[in-house]
């Protein structure tokens, strides 16, 4: 699904630089502006996925933890069951 947006993403910055390099009609200072964007765009984007990345790193990172906490948990109640 992640895959599915940044192909959607990635397709609609493409097409907005096509658009700029087709257009005869479009002012040149215009297209600088759109290509500018579109870059500054991209950047951004490549930012938010190496957050979420991070993200869920530390999510997965704190789920090894929570088990292991789970099972010392159960660990210790047998144990005092057995007292």
């Amino acid at each position: 699904m992640a895959d599915d947006a940044e192909d959607g993403v990635e397709g609609a910055f493409k097409c907005l630089v096509s658009i700029t390099e087709r257009s005869g009609n479009l002012r040149n200072d215009l297209k600088k502006e759109i290509i500018k964007a579109v870059s500054s765009l991209r950047h951004s984007f490549v930012q938010v996925q190496r957050n979420l990345e991070c993200k869920r790193e530390r999510n997965k990172a704190l789920e090894l933890d929570v088990k292991a906490c789970k099972e010392e948990i159960q660990r210790l109640r047998n144990i005092i069951k057995t007292i």
